[in-house]
């Protein structure tokens, strides 16, 4: 009995080598009349923002709209599946999804929006070339038309393919983008500074800050060292800053510094607002990416008609 059992075992270990050597051989077949287990799908053009979201998002960042009108981010669509490359040429055509991106926003809590058709292009198909496995295809953004205080994102879905399938995880992705105007950038900070209310505020220079997009003409300046917009100072020698106080700068079409503005109010709910002062040279050099400014900053609960007196020089470091 015992001798039974054990050739009963070693019959059934070989019967399943060889079923299973059977499947391996019989790899799928693509015919278009059959179907085909391969499927087409958006692939990473970069890495995805969230790894739990409904649908990938890619995140770009248009660091050339500002300065030349137009920049443009991938769209790359893949062919997936036990084939390597693709059979023949695939057409897949795309269109831009209100209700994927409504689905999303619900999802992560965000508040992207298509924008008008002047600010993008993209085309309505893709093909897939046969012996190959992907495509990239070009969304070009312009300027035109482009708000930059709205969280702009293209929803993209593959609505069809004249083989394989669509996927269903990856049918469907959001690209969001965002740009950066020609001040936009990473500079160091110096100058100097006199508050007139209280001698033991003195500046902290040099600092280092970013100039960070806020409309196609206007910039914040994002303080590195206290980590915000806000503007770093030195009280009784050490390290410190203005509460609810942070310059947002505004320019002309000359690049002439036009307003300079507080960030968190014109008053804030401290009663700090940012004026120019009108005496300074109060442009940004196109050659040199140097911006010269003047600015106050009032408080007239505090003193009149200035609390501060800001006289700062920023060069250029390199994009943020």
């Amino acid at each position: 009995m015992k001798h039974l059992n054990k050739f009963n075992l070693l019959s059934i270990t070989m019967l399943m080598m060889i079923l299973t050597s059977c499947l391996k051989d019989s790899a799928p077949v693509a015919d278009p009349s059959a179907g085909t287990n391969n499927v087409v799908e958006f692939a990473n053009s970069n890495i995805p923002n969230s790894y739990t979201s409904i649908y990938p998002q890619y995140v770009n960042d248009l660091k050339q709209l500002g300065i030349t009108g137009s920049d443009t981010f991938n769209v790359n669509i893949d062919w997936a599946g036990p084939q390597a490359t693709a059979p023949q040429d695939i057409v897949v055509t795309i269109a831009v999804d209100q209700t994927s991106l409504t689905a999303f926003n619900t999802d992560q809590g965000s508040t992207y929006t298509i924008p008008a058709s002047t600010v993008f292009s993209i085309p309505s198909t893709a093909t897939i070339k046969a012996g190959t496995q992907q495509v990239t295809v070009k969304a070009i953004i312009s300027s035109t038309g482009y708000d930059f205080s709205k969280n702009y994102a293209l929803p993209l879905k593959i609505t069809a393919s004249n083989y394989g399938t669509v996927s269903t995880n990856f049918g469907t992705a959001i690209y969001s983008f965002s740009a950066r105007n020609k001040y936009d950038g990473h500079y160091t900070l110096t100058g100097t500074m006199v508050d007139y209310a209280n001698s033991g505020i003195t500046g902290y220079y040099p600092n280092d800050v970013y100039l960070v997009t806020a409309t196609l003409n206007s910039v914040s300046m994002f303080d590195n060292t206290i980590g915000g917009v806000y503007h770093a100072i030195l009280s009784g020698g050490a390290l410190s800053y203005y509460g609810s106080f942070g310059v947002i700068f505004t320019f002309d079409g000359s690049n002439n510094v036009s307003s300079v503005t507080n960030k968190y109010g014109q008053p804030a709910s401290n009663g700090r607002s940012a004026t120019i002062d009108p005496s300074g040279l109060n442009n940004w050099n196109s050659t040199t990416k140097t911006l010269t400014v003047k600015y106050w900053m009032d408080q007239p609960s505090v003193i009149t008609p200035h609390r501060d007196a800001f006289n700062e020089l920023y060069t250029y470091v390199g994009p943020r």
